[in-house]
């Protein structure tokens, strides 16, 4: 693209700090998200952390109350199938 005129030139430096600018703004703006991410997931790990502090005493208050161990498994244990192989026959 040939430049014709002057103003030609001026436009297109006019445009190119424009979009420097724009550039500019955007940096601004990642970073910002950045640094409001980085605080958000400092916070969910202080919740998580709670949640895993209160769990703890939840679970220490139940076996308190129960007078034995609390147990997170409440199904009855897995019996063995029977077995599907048959002793030889004795002559």
């Amino acid at each position: 693209m040939a430049l014709s005129s002057p103003n030609d030139t001026t436009d297109v430096l006019d445009t190119l700090h424009s979009l420097q600018d724009e550039l500019t703004q955007l940096r601004r703006d990642y970073d910002h998200l950045g640094n409001r991410f980085r605080r958000l997931f400092l916070r969910l790990l202080d919740v998580q952390a709670s949640i895993q502090a209160l769990n703890s005493t939840l679970m220490i208050f139940t076996e308190h109350l129960l007078g034995r161990p609390f147990s997170t498994n409440t199904k009855k244990p897995r019996r063995d199938p029977p077995s599907t192989t048959f002793p030889a026959p004795t002559q």
